[in-house]
């Protein structure tokens, strides 16, 4: 009987999605979609289908929210359109909520909190979120699960094959919109499961004493479930206030949008790369940034990359920086697969050496066109349509990228924030690089290696040089070490002391250059170690 029901509400369903897909325009039939580009109009089929999404409900809005922030398949316009899908709808009632907080936890929101804000602060198309308090542990927020979204998702997630005559507009082929769909159902998985998120904010926490510009709240596990999520309400401003109040006003008290906009890429660059995990829905929504500029991700889906992949990713996007395309394509088809259709590797070079932003990308009010981000676009639109398809941590990378891109474009349009940020991490991680290769400890015991070295190096020279002024003569003279010669051979010690030290730095800092992680920043911070010890060089030659 419950089988039959279920299958009449599948039916009823899926004939209201297709009503509603053909009154936007967008399904075969009596309204059949026309790719003919004198009758296509772009703006207008990406307007529809963002309306679309949004009429039909939680599931449908989420799937269009997934779609913004996969630039591999869609225009940059139109992930663009897609990404002002409203994240929110209206709140599950009181009752329901206490309910479902009770069978989940053990006990009700009154018996667990000292204070409940019975309204939630955000009520968004998965999850709503209060305000509540502690008694030992001040102000938090409990993140719920919406009481009958899995039902929804059950059945609407099945229905989201009719979509593909709206998708196969833009050119996307049968298995790619197929693939599309997987990884959503994919990604909707780990959101539903707020026991992974809270794994997630521990190890952000744990990254947050190794890297100061990062912050994360503290978890309360006893009262946090795969339903429920309660942790420290952090005294910050949520990044999507920032934005409305600069789209709204023009400025933001406080805050310096540029300088923002490169932090955020910074910090997310930082963690992907560098870090324990990839915030893959860096949304303004799920992003506080501190009274003390540090930034910190308070929800969303995160994923894990091995090393070897991080490794590699940051190698892709350096070379990109660099416009090397041989290393940048060499890089990217590591981390995809081939399809049936996949074009060779030196066709693929020639595609990354012919991309014109400006031309291709659609995001061209940002940087006349050149920023580093629309080319990273550009490519992978490119290797798509190629034929090639990104393993699913690529994906995860290309939505992270790209949502956080997208906030930083609107906190600064005319800055290259990404660029800026990548500069930025090359500077922290050959600094950091330096660190460990000549640690304090190791660098001591070097020195007093070296100085013992040097300071015999005068005295031998003192003797070849006398019996080279002796000619012949088999015995050096003896002559009694006064003080002023004891301070000359120390200044001559010194002197070829720092003579060696410059000559380290000089290797040291060709080494590091030629690393993945060197370039412009190795070469400054060489130039500026180079000139230090050699004005100080210069300064003990003067003396002696």
């Amino acid at each position: 009987m419950q089988t039959k029901l279920r299958r009449a509400a599948l039916k009823t369903r899926q004939r209201e999605v297709e009503q509603c897909l053909a009154e936007h325009g967008l399904s075969r039939g009596p309204r059949r979609l026309l790719r003919d580009a004198s009758r296509f109009d772009e703006r207008t089929h990406c307007r529809r289908l963002r309306e679309a999404l949004v009429r039909l409900g939680p599931v449908f809005s989420s799937f269009g929210i997934y779609l913004s922030s996969r630039v591999d398949l869609l225009p940059v316009s139109y992930c663009l359109e897609l990404s002002a899908v409203p994240d929110r709808t209206e709140p599950d009632p009181l009752v329901s909520i206490r309910e479902m907080f009770r069978r989940s936890v053990g006990c009700r929101p009154e018996e667990a909190f000292v204070e409940f804000d019975a309204e939630p602060f955000e009520s968004r198309l998965l999850f709503q979120s209060h305000h509540a308090w502690l008694e030992a542990d001040g102000p938090v927020t409990v993140k719920l699960m919406r009481c009958e979204i899995e039902e929804q998702i059950e059945t609407d997630s099945r229905l989201l094959p009719l979509l593909k005559d709206a998708l196969a507009t833009l050119d996307l082929a049968q298995l790619q919109i197929d693939l599309a769909i997987a990884d959503f159902h994919r990604a909707l998985r780990r959101q539903m499961d707020l026991n992974q998120e809270l794994g997630s904010l521990e190890a952000f926490a744990h990254d947050s004493k190794e890297f100061t510009m990062l912050a994360a709240p503290r978890v309360h596990e006893k009262l946090c479930s795969s339903e429920v999520l309660t942790i420290e309400r952090l005294s910050g401003t949520g990044l999507g206030d920032i934005v409305s109040s600069l789209d709204r006003n023009g400025g933001a008290a406080g805050i310096d949008p540029g300088n923002l906009a490169s932090t955020l890429c910074l910090v997310w660059l930082r963690q992907t790369l560098l870090g324990s995990l990839l915030p893959v829905e860096p949304l303004g929504t799920n992003v506080v940034v501190l009274p003390n500029q540090q930034i910190a991700f308070r929800g969303g889906s995160f994923a894990k990359l091995s090393t070897k992949v991080k490794a590699n990713l940051w190698n892709y996007v350096t070379s990109a920086s660099a416009e090397d395309f041989d290393k940048a394509c060499s890089c990217l088809l590591t981390e995809m697969e081939l399809g049936k259709r996949s074009e060779p590797e030196k066709d693929l070079v020639n595609g990354f050496r012919q991309v014109v932003p400006f031309r291709d990308g659609g995001w061209s009010d940002s940087c006349n066109g050149t920023s580093l981000a629309e080319h990273l676009f550009v490519q992978w639109r490119l290797a798509s349509r190629k034929g090639l398809r990104p393993q699913s941590h690529l994906i995860d990378f290309y939505r992270g990228l790209f949502q956080v891109c997208a906030v930083a474009r609107r906190l600064d349009t005319g800055r290259d924030s990404l660029r800026e940020g990548l500069d930025n991490l090359r500077l922290m991680a050959a600094l950091a690089q330096f660190r460990e290769m000549v640690g304090a400890q190791q660098l001591g015991e070097s020195m007093d290696k070296y100085a013992a070295m040097m300071t015999e190096l005068p005295k031998k020279l003192d003797e070849v040089l006398t019996l080279a002024a002796e000619g012949s003569a088999l015995v050096k003279l003896q002559v009694s070490q006064t003080s002023q010669r004891r301070k000359q051979k120390n200044s001559a010690a010194a002197a070829i002391a720092l003579s060696t030290i410059l000559v380290s730095c000089a290797l040291l800092s060709q080494e590091l250059a030629g690393s993945a992680m060197g370039g412009v920043w190795i070469d400054r911070i060489g130039a500026v170690a180079l000139v230090f010890i050699g004005g100080m060089l210069l300064r003990v030659v003067i003396r002696r």
